[in-house]
């Protein structure tokens, strides 16, 4: 296994598996023991399903509020098309208003006003359900973090070092938003920590040092809360996981 420990100075020099995908290999058959332990814990798996609850009971609260908007929108269509052939066949080209349209249909621009109205209140109830629902998904991520993180702190020494670790918990948080709310892949997890390997050994670089805590809101509260102060320090210790990782 020294080969492969190698490519953190060589990483293009062997053909045997990169020592960033022996870790993501390793830590996703953990992470997904991590969520499984999750869901199963009475304590963690009770207060995890209450947030989900909130958040899903809103989040199909926008989609109906959505649907209606739509369905509202669609009606003022409707109606303003209904309005430009009632003046077309008056021999009204595009010079008229809603005065016009009266004169000939008072009905009718009673119920385009009412329609557009209808259409507003609801869009207004939409963006207002769809802020409450981005602070609830908010709240759902950072209490998965949360179980997740306790999950593996209190089995911390099952893993090399506290990169593992962290590479397990980060994984565990997208099995399980995967699991519970479908919102993002575990697949776009594992293609982060990939990335993230990559640029700690520098495969993949950039103009300026890449910051893990500033581009992850989730990085920087698993890592933290590991003790793993900063960006810097992160970097040290995945590196220190590769090479761990590769030597089993």
């Amino acid at each position: 296994m020294s080969d492969i420990n190698n490519q953190l100075d060589s990483p293009t020099d062997s053909d045997l598996p990169t020592p960033w995908r022996i870790l993501v290999d390793a830590v996703e058959h953990d992470a997904q023991i991590v969520a499984d332990e999750v869901t199963t814990d009475s304590v963690l798996g009770d207060s995890l399903m209450a947030v989900i609850s909130k958040y899903v009971a809103q989040r199909d609260k926008l989609t109906d509020l959505r649907k209606e908007f739509a369905e509202a929108d669609t009606y003022c269509g409707t109606l303003r098309h209904e309005a430009k052939e009632l003046m077309a066949s008056l021999g009204y080209n595009f010079q008229w208003d809603q005065d016009d349209i009266g004169a000939v249909d008072a009905q009718l621009v009673v119920s385009i006003k009412e329609a557009a109205d209808r259409a507003a209140a609801i869009n207004k109830l939409r963006e207002e359900a769809s802020k409450i629902e981005q602070q609830l998904l908010a709240q759902l991520i950072d209490e998965i973090v949360l179980c997740a993180s306790i999950v593996v702190l209190r089995n911390r020494e099952q893993y090399t070092c506290d990169g593992e670790a962290f590479c397990v918990a980060y994984i565990a948080t997208s099995v399980l938003r995967e699991k519970t709310i479908h919102d993002v892949p575990v697949s776009k997890g594992l293609d982060t920590l990939s990335n993230w390997l990559q640029y700690s050994i520098g495969v993949k670089i950039r103009s300026v040092e890449f910051d893990i805590y500033a581009h992850s809101r989730i990085a920087d509260a698993i890592g933290k809360g590991m003790g793993i102060n900063s960006s810097s320090e992160l970097r040290a210790t995945l590196i220190d996981a590769m090479k761990m990782c590769a030597k089993r």
